[in-house]
């Protein structure tokens, strides 16, 4: 029996006890990286391997031991150390993964305390995440021409299952099922818009017509932040080329990074608390939506009033 198995009375592990979670066996991972240390230390001095086969380090030989990859070991250890306790205890009890917790790491105490209470919750860990600054919302974009390279990737990936397992029946019925697919989203870009736009909800309360079509309006945002992703990267492989040497690419990198945020900080984050019932409201200016940092123009006009409302 593992050291992480809770013993009952008997001596015996309860059989109604859940196994633990990726995240869980982790951060036993962690824990038994410290005893591992000074071992593991001697072993790399000496360039032998510990007994199981693995190398000499310490988080390696821990993570084999509880069944997780290095990297996840390392994160927990990370938790562990920058991490309040009750992150650690979040994490220890399933309440976040490690791999959220550790985003937590550089963030204030008060933060990391604030975001395991919202969590708890019911919250979306990844709308709090974002509210706090430790994780970027921006989602993959989605079109025609990023779908058919994923589709295209994805049969290559079978072809070389298949090369190195040999044919099965199940190779063909995943390149129908992806065929089918394929169809099913060119048909649904040919068709258009069929039937009313989604509704957005907050807090189980479907958000007004006029708020809901801000909260629509976000796909535009982040379409543009990607836009300038994409850019940023194009610059840097341009400057790195024969003829760009004199690009400033990480000038016009930070430059790019500071309109997506801008961008970012600018879009429909939360509901406002008149919900778009007031066209007068001071907080929104009767938008019925707050943006998740209003701007400010720091080179305000001669007559000290900001250039940009």
């Amino acid at each position: 029996m593992k050291h992480h198995e809770k013993p009952n009375r008997n001596g015996t592990a309860k059989a109604n006890q859940r196994p633990p979670t990726i995240s869980q066996r982790a951060m036993f991972a962690a824990q038994r990286m410290k005893d591992l240390a000074t071992v593991s230390g001697q072993r790399q001095w000496a360039g032998a391997k510990a007994p199981d086969g693995t190398k000499g380090k310490a988080s390696a030989q821990a993570a084999s031991e509880e069944g997780v990859g290095t990297r996840t070991a390392e994160l927990a250890r990370l938790v562990l150390r920058a991490c309040d306790r009750e992150v650690v205890a979040a994490v220890e009890s399933g309440l976040l993964t490690v791999s959220a917790a550790a985003k937590l790491a550089k963030k204030m105490p008060g933060v990391q305390r604030q975001v395991v209470g919202e969590v708890a919750k019911g919250r979306p860990v990844v709308e709090v995440l974002a509210e706090a600054g430790a994780q970027d919302r921006r989602l993959p974009r989605f079109d025609n021409d990023v779908f058919e390279k994923l589709a295209i990737q994805f049969k290559r990936l079978l072809n070389l299952r298949r090369y190195s397992l040999g044919d099965h029946p199940s190779y063909h019925v995943a390149l129908a099922r992806q065929e089918e697919l394929l169809n099913a989203v060119r048909q649904w870009t040919l068709s258009g818009l069929q039937g009313p736009p989604p509704t957005y909800t907050r807090y189980g309360r479907p958000l007004p017509v006029r708020v809901n079509e801000a909260f629509q309006f976000r796909g535009q945002f982040e379409d543009t932040m990607h836009d300038l992703d994409s850019l940023s990267r194009r610059i840097g492989m341009m400057a790195r080329r024969d003829g760009g040497q004199c690009i400033p690419a990480k000038y016009i990198a930070r430059k790019l990074e500071e309109v997506s945020r801008l961008l970012w900080g600018a879009c429909p984050h939360h509901v406002c608390t008149c919900w778009g019932d007031s066209p007068t409201h001071a907080e929104c200016g009767g938008r019925g939506w707050m943006p998740l940092r209003p701007y400010q123009d720091p080179n305000p006009n001669i007559d000290g009033t900001n250039s940009h409302p």
